[in-house]
């Protein structure tokens, strides 16, 4: 029988580490999540930025749903209609693929609905909020499977209302 030496262990543990390693090294096969920055404020009335989100968002999706504007607290409120995809004239599932993490499952369509808020902020500002809400069609027998935004919505909204009101958005 033979018995293993100090310096014989460690050099079989380095050669099992230097084999092993490699494999449980942490990789990703789809992009990571990250925090989506849904707020702007903007240098402009809480009416003004009203105004245009409204115009905005009833001219990206299939019309709004439900509006509320409380002039008293200075907020508002927008959610839009389910909007299908292929409205859009992108392919369902490879556009459902940028705009959130789908991860590969098998969907056959994607639709999406999108809730605004506004209200005024220190110093007089106006604060957008947007928040995308996606789901992916996986057909009769599952339905609709909400799925995690990806923020690309969101930002094309901000960009939108940025032109229209002719202004960056400031620090939050």
């Amino acid at each position: 029988m033979a018995i293993l030496t100090t310096g014989a262990i460690r050099v079989v543990t380095a050669v099992v580490l230097v084999v092993a390693l490699p494999a449980c090294t942490v990789t990703f096969r789809h992009k990571p999540i990250v925090p989506i920055d849904n707020d702007r404020n903007y240098n402009v009335s809480v009416q003004t930025c009203w105004d245009t989100s409204k115009k905005v968002v009833t001219d990206f999706t299939s019309g709004v749903e439900e509006e509320d504007f409380d002039p008293q607290n200075n907020a508002g409120l927008l959610v839009t209609r389910y909007a299908v995809f292929s409205d859009s004239g992108e392919n369902d599932w490879q556009y459902l693929r940028g705009v959130s993490y789908s991860q590969g499952a098998p969907f056959i369509g994607g639709r999406y609905q999108l809730t605004l808020t506004t209200r005024t902020v220190r110093g007089g500002a106006c604060k957008v909020r947007v928040v995308a809400r996606i789901e992916g069609y996986m057909g009769e027998e599952y339905g609709y499977q909400a799925l995690r935004s990806t923020g690309l919505l969101e930002q094309e909204i901000f960009n939108r209302i940025s032109a229209d009101l002719g202004t960056e958005p400031v620090g939050s």
